[in-house]
């Protein structure tokens, strides 16, 4: 007899069925099913009673600065480690990537010997009313305003510019597994949206509902994959934007 593997998504699966807008929980018949892992693979990652699965999150962010023209074109993300050089949305600006940028030890794939079930992709988008201090790297954001601005664009005109006109597109191999808007991959967490004062007011995508993917997509170790988001024409933002892409699902790692 197969074995049995149940998977569900990081949130309260018993919720699902009580109308909060999920997708009902799921079981696969044999792990081997699951995109080329073979039974092998399985032995590997389950022993007994023992399973080397744990829910885990991948991310990559992309910084887009105030003022600073992002460019027209593809934007690959998960394609650079923690520690490798970024580039800033405006495609000259360079940064070293730290672990508030991503959280990805291999560019681009998998690490060796991990496989990850991807049940989620979100876009996680945060943008205040007024501009903070400049990120530097491997540092928190001070939170002390670089300037107060008596007449600031609304943060919401912002966001929905980058929401709307964006396009994203997961792939694997050579394989476009999903694509949309970023508006249409609600984040999991976040802040939902609040207006205040000229010094007080934010909007985020998503109200803590994510968004879970209909098919089963599994990241073999040491195969390519990236979200690439587009932008069909130049963008200038007004605030800092931070587009933060997270897959989350479970992570397999070999047991003992």
């Amino acid at each position: 007899m197969d074995p049995q593997i149940e998977v569900r998504a990081p949130f309260n699966a018993d919720a699902l069925y009580k109308g909060v807008g999920y997708p009902p929980p799921y079981t696969r018949t044999g792990l081997e099913t699951l995109d080329g892992i073979s039974a092998a693979d399985y032995n590997r990652y389950f022993k007994g009673n023992i399973k080397g699965a744990t829910d885990s999150i991948r991310f990559d962010r992309l910084r887009v600065g105030s003022g600073a023209a992002l460019a027209k074109g593809e934007i690959a993300l998960f394609t650079i480690p923690n520690g490798g050089q970024g580039v800033m949305g405006d495609g000259t600006t360079n940064y070293k990537k730290g672990l508030d940028d991503t959280n990805m030890t291999a560019g681009g794939q998998m690490e060796y010997e991990n496989f990850f079930i991807v049940e989620s992709l979100q876009v996680e988008l945060i943008v205040t009313a007024q501009a903070a201090t400049a990120d530097t790297n491997n540092e928190v954001t001070d939170p002390t305003a670089a300037a107060i601005i008596s007449s600031p664009i609304s943060a919401s005109i912002n966001a929905r510019t980058a929401l709307t006109q964006a396009w994203l597109s997961f792939q694997v191999g050579d394989r476009r597994i999903l694509e949309g808007r970023l508006i249409d991959f609600p984040s999991q967490g976040g802040m939902s949206g609040f207006g205040g004062d000229l010094s007080e007011g934010f909007i985020q995508n998503g109200v803590g509902f994510a968004k879970a993917l209909r098919e089963i997509v599994v990241l073999r170790p040491q195969e390519n994959f990236a979200v690439k988001i587009t932008f069909p024409t130049t963008f200038t933002p007004t605030q800092d934007l931070d587009i933060v892409v997270k897959l989350a699902g479970v992570r397999l790692k070999p047991v003992g």
